[in-house]
């Protein structure tokens, strides 16, 4: 279906490729190969400009997690772009062992692979739902959250992607918002933005403006 899309029909302007929850994940593997394609055929950023969107998803599992899920899901069998590895990784990774390695550093690696392509996440400080699936993860069972919950999540995440802001290439964009919500861009509260400006033409002017101006 990608290789008919980009075949067939005329390369776009500006192509945006986004998720919730765990649409997020595969926004961030799909633009991988999205974007390969249109460098493959020689589809430069003059002629099509790629944004990603992982919204909700930031990537805060256990390591338990990444050693026994993902060898269950096949992850490895011909889905992972391995093309964007570092060579300090590639050895990690041909041996399918991704633990330690961070979603925020996948981001980056993309990043870098593909610089014509803009790569962001976009969150709420305490998402209910991604503290329940850390929590659940961590008990082993379905398990109800607390407040304290939700500060241990956001911890575990500044500490990821604060870390990372000192090596973020300036094609990838972190945006957190306020409260609990779980995925950001279609829900009205954050329409009505406490700084005076919607939250969409925030993200319009995070993605687009480089097009427009």
């Amino acid at each position: 279906a990608l290789n008919y899309v980009i075949t067939q029909i005329p390369p776009p302007p500006r192509l945006l490729v986004t998720g919730c929850s765990a649409g997020a994940y595969g926004s961030w593997l799909w633009t991988q190969w999205i974007s390969k394609q249109y460098q493959d055929r020689g589809i430069g950023n003059n002629t099509t400009k790629i944004f990603q969107m992982g919204d909700s998803g930031m990537g805060i599992v256990t390591d338990s997690f990444l050693s026994e899920s993902f060898s269950t899901w096949n992850f490895f069998e011909g889905g992972f772009p391995q093309f964007i590895v570092p060579p300090s990784y590639e050895s990690q990774v041909g041996n399918k062992n991704i633990t330690g390695i961070t979603l925020a550093m996948l981001y980056e690696w993309g990043a870098l692979y593909f610089g014509n392509t803009t790569f962001g996440q976009a969150s709420s400080a305490y998402d209910w739902n991604q503290v329940f699936f850390l929590k659940t993860m961590i008990e082993g069972e379905r398990a109800d959250i607390s407040s304290e919950d939700k500060v241990v999540w956001n911890s575990k995440m500044n500490a990821i992607y604060d870390t990372a802001k000192s090596t973020r290439p300036l094609n990838l964009v972190h945006w957190v918002a306020p409260g609990d919500y779980h995925c950001t861009l279609g829900p009205r509260h954050y329409f009505a933005d406490y700084t005076g400006e919607p939250y969409f033409k925030r993200l319009y002017n995070y993605f687009m403006n480089d097009i427009i101006s």
